[in-house]
């Protein structure tokens, strides 16, 4: 009988297998890991996975070999990979003047 080697393996493994596998690993690396078990609500082309671990934040599309990346995927990734900063809040109903007045506020150097 015949060893098959992983790398002859990958090319079939599946994108929810992929995904634990990573997963697995960046929690032993110590990272905080998110994913949406289930998109229904969504929009679309928000990535699978996010990782957060000290001060770096990561935004991962995961696709087997033979999946595709739909336009919604590659747009959100492309506006990712410009992101500058990062903030976060904890809001409450009672912060809605503040939220409004952050999400109205303009990108830095826009007039």
């Amino acid at each position: 009988m015949r060893t098959i080697r992983r790398e002859e393996l990958v090319g079939d493994e599946s994108e929810a297998h992929f995904q634990q596998r990573i997963q697995r690993r960046a929690r032993l690396l110590g990272w905080d890991d998110f994913h949406v078990h289930d998109p229904i609500g969504m929009r679309k082309g928000w990535p699978d996975l996010a990782l957060l671990r000290d001060e770096v934040l990561i935004l991962a599309e995961l696709k087997s070999e033979h999946g595709y990346v739909t336009p919604q995927q590659r747009l959100f990734l492309e506006k990712a990979r410009r992101i500058a900063v990062v903030e976060a809040y904890l809001w409450k109903p009672r912060d809605e003047q503040e939220i409004w007045r952050i999400l109205e506020r303009k990108p830095a150097g826009v007039s």
